[in-house]
């Protein structure tokens, strides 16, 4: 077993061993938590996503239904607006999913 030469080398080791048990506990909840809350920020992505996809297909059906051509030039911009925003999704879920 180890012995110290002083009671000041034995209170320096306790307070090196409390130390790194607090430093070890403390990494670990700090993990525990980014990991929750990457979780749960990949949730909010993932029902993101979702809900431009169908917003975009709404679009798409409305653009196929509309004979005037304004219309038609408005809607083609909004979808490309939408899947630039679904692409920008994928990219921010995968990032999120890498973080894991």
């Amino acid at each position: 077993y180890m012995q110290a030469t002083s009671q000041t080398a034995v209170e320096d080791w306790i307070q090196a061993i409390h130390s790194a048990s607090a430093l070890a506990l403390t990494d670990r909840t700090i993990k525990e938590k980014a990991s929750v809350d990457i979780i749960k920020q990949i949730s909010d992505i993932e029902e993101s996503l979702e809900k431009e996809r169908r917003v975009k297909n709404l679009a798409e059906l409305q653009y196929t239904s509309t004979s005037d051509t304004t219309t038609q030039h408005t809607i083609c911009k909004q979808i490309k607006e939408f899947s630039e925003n679904i692409d920008q999704l994928n990219v921010d879920l995968y990032r999120a999913k890498c973080y894991l």
